[in-house]
Formats: C-alpha cells, sequence, structure tokens
C-alpha cells in the first residue's frame, strides 16, 4: 500500500479552483445529482443506527450535553417571546392536513411506551407548567378564540367521551386514594378551595343556575341506591355520622343535663355523656356509655320523637301499625336489637319519669347490678 504525505493530499490551485466553481453552481432541481431519488428502507435504518449510536456516543460527553441543552433552550426561548412565532405555530397545528401528518408519524412509535417519569422529572414538569400559565396565560387564553371553541365543540358531537362507561378498579382507586392522602400529608397538594371563599355574585350565579332544575325519578333512585349501598360499610357510615354531628356542634339538652347530673353525683367516673357521638355502637349513638369497660350504655327517650314520630317512620317504610300498638316495649325492643347485635346491654329512661328521681335511681341501681 503507497503512503502519501501529508502535502500530497493538499489540492492543487487547479482543484481548488474547479471545487469552488462547482458549489457556486446552481443545485436546485434537476440540477442536483440526487434529485428524484430516494433511499431505500435498509438505507435509512443503518443511516439512522449509526446517527443514533453516535449520538449516544457523544451525548455522553457533559459538555457536549450542556451545549446542546443551552442551544436548545436560548432558540426555543427567543421563538416564544415571538407572538407571530406563536401565532404561526398554532395555524399550523389545527390545520387538518398538518394533524393528519402528525398522526401518521405517531402511528407505531414505541419509544414511549411503558416509561414512566420519575418523582423528580414530575416536580420539574409541574413547576415548569405552573411558570408558563403564571407568564403566558393571556396569550394562552386569547387564541381560544370562538371560532376555535365551535369547532372543537362540533367535533366533539355524537363522538363517545372516553371515560364513559370505563370504572377504575378497586385497586386503581386504592393506589389514587393512598397517593393523594400522602401528598395531603406532605404538603404538596392543596384543596383547590382551602382558604377561599365564593363571592357574592358567584353565589347568585349558582344559586339562578339551580332555579327550576329538577332530579328525574331516575336518577333521585340510582342516588338512593347508591347511598343506601354505601350505608352498610361500617367505615363509611360512622364517619359520615361523625362529620354530622361534628357540623351540628350538639350540645346536652336540659333532660339529659338532668340525668348527667344524677348519674355523676351517684356514680362518679362512672358513665360518660356521648352526646357527641365519639362512641358509635353498630351505627347508633347511645346517650352514655360506661367506662369501666362493660359494655353497657343508656338512652334518653323523648316521648314525641320514640313514640308519635316513630309511627310516622314506620308508615314511610310500609309498615301501617295502629297508633295503641307503638308502646314504650315495643320501642325498647326495636331500639336494642342493634346494641344486642354486638352483645351490650342498654337501659332506656323515658321523658314522664323524670319527675321521680328516686324512680330513675331504683332503674340505674338495678341496671347496674346486671352482670
Amino acid at each position: 500500500m503507497i503512503k502519501r504525505t501529508q502535502q500530497e493530499y493538499l489540492h492543487s490551485e487547479e482543484n481548488l479552483n474547479r471545487i469552488i466553481a462547482l458549489g457556486k453552481r446552481n443545485r436546485k432541481g434537476i440540477n442536483n445529482s440526487f434529485y428524484g431519488k430516494q433511499h431505500t428502507k435498509a438505507t435509512k435504518e443503518k443511516i439512522g443506527a449509526t446517527n443514533k449510536a453516535k449520538m449516544k456516543k457523544m451525548w455522553q460527553n457533559p459538555e457536549f450535553r450542556e451545549r446542546m441543552l443551552k442551544m436548545g433552550k436560548t432558540r426555543m426561548n427567543k421563538l416564544n417571546s415571538d407572538p407571530n412565532f406563536q401565532k404561526k405555530r398554532l395555524e399550523g397545528i389545527r390545520k387538518p392536513e398538518t394533524r393528519q401528518k402528525m398522526s401518521k408519524a405517531h402511528l407505531g412509535n414505541k419509544y414511549n411506551l411503558g416509561r414512566k417519569h420519575t418523582q423528580n422529572q414530575k416536580e420539574k414538569i409541574g413547576l415548569k407548567s405552573k411558570e408558563l400559565w403564571k407568564t403566558k396565560r393571556d396569550m394562552m387564553m386569547q387564541s381560544r378564540t370562538e371560532d376555535w371553541k365551535r369547532k372543537i365543540s362540533e367535533s366533539h358531537k355524537g363522538k363517545k367521551g372516553f371515560w364513559k362507561g370505563r370504572k377504575f378498579s378497586e385497586g386503581h382507586k386504592r393506589n389514587l386514594s393512598e397517593s393523594r392522602k400522602k401528598l395531603y400529608a406532605e404538603g404538596k397538594l392543596i384543596p383547590f378551595m382551602l382558604g377561599k371563599h365564593c363571592s357574592e355574585e358567584h353565589k347568585r350565579n349558582l344559586s339562578e343556575n339551580k332555579k327550576g332544575h329538577k332530579l328525574s325519578f331516575q336518577t333521585k333512585t340510582k342516588m338512593s341506591l347508591s347511598r343506601k349501598i354505601l350505608w352498610r360499610n361500617p367505615e363509611y357510615r360512622e364517619r359520615q355520622i361523625r362529620n354530622i354531628l361534628k357540623a351540628q356542634h350538639r350540645k346536652p339538652n336540659k333532660p339529659e343535663t338532668f340525668i348527667d347530673s344524677v348519674l355523676q353525683t351517684h356514680y362518679p367516673n362512672e358513665w360518660k355523656l356521648n352526646v357527641k357521638g365519639d362512641t358509635i355502637i353498630n351505627g347508633r349513638i347511645p346517650d352514655w356509655t360506661n367506662c369501666n369497660g362493660q359494655k353497657k350504655c343508656i338512652n334518653h327517650n323523648g316521648t314525641y320523637w320514640h313514640l308519635g314520630s316513630l309511627l310516622r317512620e314506620l308508615h314511610k317504610k310500609g309498615l301501617y301499625l295502629d297508633k295503641t300498638e307503638i308502646t314504650k316495649e315495643f320501642v325498647e325492643e326495636l331500639e336494642r336489637k342493634p346494641y344486642e347485635e354486638l352483645g351490650f346491654k342498654v337501659l332506656f329512661i323515658w321523658e314522664d319519669e323524670l319527675k321521680d328521681q328516686n324512680k330513675i335511681l331504683d332503674k340505674i341501681k338495678d341496671f347496674s347490678e346486671v352482670i
């Protein structure tokens, strides 16, 4: 093999002039030697694989990577600051031909299939999105013209929604719930309306929108059934009862205050008033619970609420009983069942018994002696 010196590799003056002349000639259209020709699929794959390998190797160099990222950011910042560029970009994206080309280009692309962002990447994306929304919100909102909104609306008419008829699995629901609870606990996720209040105008608009709006019988039935199913869950039932009692800011009434004074006088540190619902037994809230570990509780029953209104409640449920059948013994037997299911004993003190304090003390004494 003949080795050439560096001097022999240099072009002569004649060759240089010929190269310059060739470079200045018109290479557009048919004057281009590659005009009308295309790479084969195999050639394209080879070129792509070669470029990919080269870029991968170059990307491992921190200086090269930093320089390329800086160039990309500088170019994009310059373009994003130009309103005309943004307008042209949006107009170009919305063209049917452009959208069709983009759709075809993405077909079969499995580059991001199965990949997931790391927590650090998610936080960066979130911060960047918030920053963009703060700085370019006006420009983004201006691009949503009435004509654009109308076109979007018409394009969705008659189409089935992506999530319509779909439901999350129980495992997915549980994962979503746990992840949101964790984010709330860490302070990374804050409720949207926390510390905010609707303006009077907004409240008035909400009220006007709801006026005259009536739910259909079918919707009411579905809501009723879903609530009944939820109410069977003991955890949900207790949570809802506690929330209701907390919102009511309940305090003991006069009869309850009187009975509590009798209990604390004759049986100190044995009975605890449970008006706020600290203890819930099988969906029921006893008025007093035993503090010594015994499965016992005491309830005060008003004559109106536990005798008069019970008849109406039974009628609503389809149990048509005569007024004479609704006795104290009948009510006590009915209200005792939920407690007895969990092994609790109940003492009922009626409103008309409060006139005789000795009678109340005798009842409590007999009840305390029961094992």
